[in-house]
């Protein structure tokens, strides 16, 4: 029996389990927590303290394209893949650059996390100061109708 399951195995695979745009319609209660990093002497530091929040998201598909929204009327289009992708986004602006990565992680059919690492970092050395790397994490449960 258990060369069986082994050889199934093999053959087939176990399947990684992924956050889907389908799993995530509906309703979700999230715990939010960010935490930021200053600039010290060309480097940026340990993250500061942790602020935390609670609140709702709700994900709807309009026109083919995912929707989300905080509990209020505005939404934005939430693009699945691009936390799959594992690349970091780099946009250089007129005097400084923002570097993004994010990934989210399927924890099981009703709940995930997502992590979004933002870097803002000045090229003139005047605005050094305002340098900061931002760290925001939620984990979200579906709300049970």
């Amino acid at each position: 029996m258990k060369r069986i399951l082994l050889i199934s195995l093999v053959l087939f695979g176990c399947e990684e389990k992924k956050v889907t745009e389908e799993m995530l319609i509906g309703d979700w209660r999230c715990d939010f927590a960010q935490q930021i990093a200053k600039w010290k002497d060309g480097a940026f530091q340990d993250y500061g303290e942790i602020k935390r929040d609670k609140g709702p998201i709700k994900y709807f598909m309009k026109d083919n394209v995912l929707y989300f929204n905080f509990g209020n009327p505005t939404s934005y289009p939430f693009k699945l893949n691009s936390y799959y992708d594992q690349s970091e986004i780099i946009n250089q602006l007129d005097n400084h650059k923002v570097k993004s990565k994010k990934s989210i992680t399927y924890i099981s059919p009703d709940k995930y996390k997502v992590i979004d690492v933002t870097e803002d970092i000045y090229t003139n050395d005047s605005d050094s100061s305002e340098n900061n790397k931002t760290k925001f994490e939620y984990i979200c449960e579906r709300v049970k109708q």
